[in-house]
């Protein structure tokens, strides 16, 4: 997070009603219930609709996590101009309106790379649709209402694939469950897509013939209801990214090296030739590197990893497991079904591994289980899912004796497939720690005291000492911060108390970080006959920040806010000789 990059343009903007500013006396606290649209490509400038909750609105402010962003006034009530440069990186930015009474929730913005259009109605009806132009395009639209269908048209020549990627609920928040139907020149409905990528859909489709294709939307609640009927609203929106050029659906390896350049393999659709390979370069300091082409229509997002890469290979099944050394990240697929993946390794006795699995997390339609066995072939572990909501899994392991084991990795349900792709970590389980709190957005009423509750998670046996900074404080502000102890109740959890004078009024982010408290050993400056020995100091160890979960959404984010507002004047104590008898 960067704080003296902050964005505090001051907006005259009205998040829900237009109301006469004039008959406002007072600034709302504002909430945004969604962006209209939710992104833009990069070099353009986009007009943004706000649909809020708040009845009444005065003055608000526009804050965004990413400050290569310009954000000024729309000309109308409740839009935003957004102009995001040629040059900005993809991805997303989280978006904030703040007033002197408090701030909104984070909304996120995605940051694209191919031409983007806003839909428009009528487009119910397949003789209505709307006609996708050119071949690669977003398009932002939203289903109003519960009896609002979305249609839109695309022309294919035999043997011609469309990728529609939707871009709703994942990542962005949207409260809709969608549905994507291929519908034939005819009317007839080839395919149905549903719950791709969480709970969003995408469809591919090769056509057998020419003509005009359709792509019909429409959405349950995300959260499920006893009405079990269609729904829509104003904040059912959503990014809907149609091709039919290059699309990018995964690669082998499906991590590139923290160290040294990785070649990569291309997988996905309309691919030429010379798009099959590429190699990419480490990002430093980063925990991930992305890659774009311009003639691709996605952008791929490899995690960075420091330990050596394997790719598998088949036949490497009960009977011929594949060979390897740990630690390893692996990259699989499930090729087809009933088909398990097996590998064999040696292990040492009391040996820690943290086994992890990501395929589902990515949007891979894999529900993967994985058995290890010891070389007589007993079953030591099995392993399912982490959540009810997350089919992959993370656990840690620790081997039993000296010798060979294997791990062997299938589908739950025995599917497999082109896309049943994934990444198997067996990599020596480190001590760590996570620090989160409940919110985003904080309240700090003057003369009062505000408590922030650290939830601390020791892993592993993770026994440092952590002492908290929080960064971005007004002037006047202190904080009382305990330390964790790496025992007792204070290492799973500690209060931070917030405190500011009466009078004062702001409204700002902030960071909260955890820093580890570690021992070095140093050589003695004054050593003598009795005492030579080396000393020990206490250093800082590198800041991890402290996150929350986003309302409504499963990103968490170190970007909270603090609004503090004034409170009531102290009363004065009558001097001594005006006291009565």
């Amino acid at each position: 997070m960067n704080l003296p990059s902050v964005l505090k343009l001051t907006l005259s903007i009205t998040v829900a009603l237009s109301l006469s500013l004039a008959t406002s006396s007072y600034a709302a606290v504002p909430a945004i219930k969604a962006l209209v649209p939710m992104g833009g490509q990069a070099g353009t400038t986009v007009v943004v609709m706000i649909e809020g909750t708040t009845d009444k609105e005065k003055h608000a402010a526009v804050w965004s996590s990413r400050d290569d962003l310009q954000i000024e006034p729309g000309e109308k009530p409740n839009q935003l101009k957004i102009t995001i440069p040629e040059n900005a990186a993809p991805g997303f930015a989280w978006i904030r309106l703040h007033t002197p009474e408090g701030a909104s929730n984070l909304r996120p913005f995605q940051i694209g790379t191919i031409p983007e259009v806003t839909e428009t109605e009528k487009n119910n009806e397949l003789d209505e649709a709307f006609v996708i132009e050119p071949q690669t395009v977003v398009v932002n639209g939203v289903l109003s209402s519960g009896a609002d269908v979305d249609v839109y048209r695309v022309h294919l020549e035999p043997g011609q694939t469309v990728v529609a990627r939707m871009q709703a609920n994942s990542r962005m928040g949207s409260p809709m469950d969608s549905v994507m139907q291929v519908v034939s020149p005819r009317g007839f409905v080839l395919k149905q897509y549903d719950d791709d990528l969480g709970v969003d859909p995408m469809a591919v489709y090769t056509a057998a013939e020419a003509g005009d294709y359709y792509l019909r939307l429409f959405s349950f609640p995300s959260k499920p209801n006893q009405s079990i009927s269609f729904s829509g609203s104003s904040n059912y929106t959503y990014r809907l990214m149609v091709t039919t050029g290059p699309y990018v659906d995964h690669t082998t390896p499906l991590s590139v090296s923290a160290s040294e350049p990785t070649a990569l393999k291309l997988f996905g659709w309309n691919l030429p030739r010379e798009l099959h390979e590429v190699t990419l370069t480490p990002t430093e300091d980063a925990t991930s590197v992305k890659y774009h082409h311009e003639q691709i229509a996605n952008v791929v997002e490899l995690e960075q990893t420091k330990y050596p890469q394997i790719i598998e290979r088949e036949p490497n099944e009960k009977e011929s497991p594949q060979a390897i050394t740990l630690p390893a990240v692996i990259t699989g697929q499930i090729h087809e079904r009933k088909d398990n993946d097996r590998f064999q390794f040696t292990a040492a006795k009391g040996s820690l591994y943290q086994i992890r699995m990501t395929s589902r997390e990515k949007g891979f339609p894999l529900d993967p289980l994985v058995r290890i066995y010891d070389s007589e072939g007993k079953v030591l572990k099995e392993v399912d899912d982490i959540s009810r909501d997350n089919v992959d899994f993370d656990f840690d392991f620790t081997f039993p004796a000296d010798g060979e084991y294997t791990i062997d990795v299938r589908d739950r349900f025995d599917f497999g497939g082109y896309r049943f792709v994934y990444r198997l970590e067996i990599i020596p389980a480190e001590p760590a720690f996570d620090a989160t709190v409940a919110a985003t957005k904080f309240t700090l009423k003057g003369g009062e005291k505000l408590e922030l509750p650290v939830t601390i998670t020791r892993k592993r046996g993770y026994a440092q000492k952590l002492r908290f900074d929080v960064k971005g404080l007004p002037e006047g502000v202190t904080v009382e911060a305990p330390v964790s102890e790496p025992t007792g109740d204070s290492s799973k959890k500690v209060t931070l108390a917030l405190n500011s004078p009466y009078d004062l009024t702001a409204s700002t982010p902030l960071e909260i970080v955890a820093v580890p408290v570690l021992t070095e050993t140093v050589p003695n400056e004054t050593p003598n006959a009795e005492n030579s020995e080396p000393q020990t100091r206490e250093v800082d160890g590198p800041a991890q920040p402290v996150v929350a979960t986003v309302s409504e959404m499963s990103q968490q984010t170190s970007d909270l806010w603090l609004t503090a507002i004034a409170g009531e004047k102290p009363k004065e104590e009558p001097k001594p000789e005006e006291k009565k008898e």
